[in-house]
């Protein structure tokens, strides 16, 4: 049997496949009118948008790229326009189809957008420029944060436990706020000498044990601790006792 290419043969069978889809889909969403919805129709600031033509917009697809016409309406109040269609299928704001929009999503929040760009075309096929990337990752992350606000019950609206447990790794310094101050305080760090040299910056008159303990039972000294101690500032940190250098 020949030596073949497989690669070249698979990605080309791909490639003509994922063309081949898109042209159904094209042909598929063209040749259906629905979205027309009459002469009129509201408009998201309370007046009537008035239907104006069918109009042509390209979008990027996981098949590939396509060319849908769409209904087009038009608000001479707001002076802006919209095609139901876009609405239905989750691109009114956007020249991606949802399903790309969510590739860019993830890998944007993975590594680089350059890197983004460069796997989404040479994994998916889909050519979408690092720009492209930054801005959809970006709005997306503004989508999540509003999410979040909206359905998130904010941190005050719990009470503090009497505990505060808090981990320092290296990559920062911790801050005493006003809160802290009312309860007690545990430090869990992960042994770089340093972390408890500035220990007692943020954390005055913490208590210090030099027997190395598990996290876990360093949690359980430490609770046991608050619960006998009567002083709300109490602090227990499991660090030597005398003050080492870096």
């Amino acid at each position: 049997m020949e030596a073949i290419d497989f690669e070249a043969l698979e990605t080309a069978l791909r490639r003509c496949t994922l063309q081949l889809a898109a042209r159904l889909l094209d042909q598929q969403f063209n040749r259906d009118h629905s979205d027309y919805q009459g002469s009129s129709l509201p408009c998201a600031c309370g007046r009537r948008a008035r239907y104006v033509e069918r109009r042509w917009k390209g979008f990027h697809s996981v098949v590939g790229e396509l060319k849908l016409e769409r209904a087009y309406y038009y608000c001479w109040e707001c002076e802006r326009g919209f095609c139901p269609r876009d609405r239905t299928l989750g691109m009114d704001a956007t020249s991606f189809s949802p399903a790309v929009v969510r590739m860019i999503g993830t890998v944007g929040a993975m590594v680089s957008f350059q890197e983004s760009s460069d796997l989404l075309t040479e994994l998916a096929g889909v050519a979408v420029d690092a720009k492209q990337v930054e801005r959809t990752a970006e709005g997306l992350g503004k989508e999540i944060a509003e999410n979040e606000r909206v359905h998130t019950e904010p941190l005050d609206a719990f009470p503090l436990p009497q505990t505060l447990h808090l981990g320092m790794d290296g990559t920062g310094r911790p801050r005493a706020g006003a809160s802290a101050e009312r309860h007690a305080r545990v430090v869990l760090g992960d042994g770089a000498v340093w972390i408890w040299n500035i220990a007692d910056d943020p954390f005055v008159g913490c208590h210090a044990d030099r027997r190395p303990l598990s996290r876990q039972a360093t949690l359980e000294r430490s609770r046991k601790s608050s619960l006998r101690s009567h002083q709300p500032t109490n602090c227990s940190v499991g660090r030597t006792p005398e003050r080492r250098t870096r």
